[in-house]
C-alpha cells in the first residue's frame, strides 16, 4: 500500500479545514492582488496527483487505430497529464494449449503513463472507466473465450507505489514480471519505477528488471 506519514496525512487536513473556513469567509474580489495566489495554493492542496502506467494491446481489426482510440478515451475520461507512450511493439498472442489455431493473430502493444488525480479516481473507478472504453471500442466479452483475439486490451500495470488486490484488479499487475512486452514498453516511457512488492525484485528499478527477465528468457 502507498505509505504515507499519519503526521503528513494531520497536517495536511488540518491545512485543507484552514483553507475551507477562509475560502467560505472571506469574499475575495477577482482583483484582489493574493485572489490568483491564495486559490492557485488551495487548488494544490486540494489535488493529488499520481502516476499510473497502462499496457495497451490489440488484435483485431486496425490495431494501431485500436489503440489511438483508446489513448484518446482514457486522457479524456480520466483528464491525464504529462502523457508519455511507448513505441508500437508486435508480438505474439499468449494463448493456451489447444487454442484454435485462427487466434493466433499477432498484437499491437504499448505503455502509456500519465498523472492523474488520486483524489477523484480510485482504482475501481479507473477499472470502471476501462472497462466501458474497450466496449465503446468493440470488445464483448460476453461472447469471448480467455486469450481470444480482441480488437482492445488495456490493463493497469502500476499506480506509483501502491499495492492493491481485489478479486477484479491487482496492482502491479499479476502477469507484469512475466511478460516481455509489459516490460519493454513499461522500461522504455518509466525505466525509474521501482517494483513494490517484497521478494526478489522488492524497489528494483524496472529497466534492471527487464535485463534479468532477458538474460532469463533469451529469444
Amino acid at each position: 500500500m502507498l505509505i504515507i506519514s499519519k503526521k503528513f496525512i494531520i497536517i495536511e487536513n488540518y491545512l485543507l479545514t484552514i483553507f475551507i473556513k477562509i475560502k467560505n469567509n472571506i469574499n475575495f474580489k477577482e482583483t484582489d492582488v493574493n485572489y490568483k495566489y491564495f486559490f492557485k495554493f488551495y487548488n494544490i492542496l486540494m489535488t493529488k496527483k499520481s502516476k499510473i502506467i497502462f499496457i495497451i494491446g490489440s488484435n483485431l481489426g486496425n490495431r494501431a487505430a485500436n489503440i489511438e482510440k483508446a489513448t484518446l478515451l482514457l486522457k479524456k475520461k480520466i483528464f491525464l497529464e504529462n502523457i508519455k507512450i511507448s513505441k508500437i511493439y508486435e508480438n505474439k498472442a499468449l494463448l493456451k494449449p489447444n487454442s484454435p489455431s485462427e487466434w493466433d493473430m499477432d498484437f499491437y502493444n504499448i505503455a502509456l503513463s500519465a498523472n492523474f488525480d488520486t483524489k477523484k479516481f480510485n482504482p475501481q473507478k479507473i477499472l470502471k472507466i476501462i472497462k466501458d472504453i474497450e466496449i465503446s471500442i468493440g470488445r464483448n466479452d460476453a461472447v469471448k473465450k480467455i486469450w481470444s483475439p480482441r480488437i482492445i486490451d488495456i490493463d493497469i500495470a502500476a499506480i506509483d507505489n501502491l499495492v492493491y488486490a481485489e478479486e477484479d484488479l491487482i496492482i502491479p499487475h499479476y502477469s507484469l514480471l512475466q511478460r516481455d512486452f509489459f516490460l519493454k514498453t513499461f522500461s522504455e516511457i518509466e525505466p525509474d519505477w521501482k517494483y513494490p512488492i517484497k521478494g526478489r525484485f522488492f524497489l528494483k528499478k524496472i529497466i534492471d528488471i527487464y535485463k534479468v527477465f532477458q538474460e532469463e528468457n533469451p529469444a
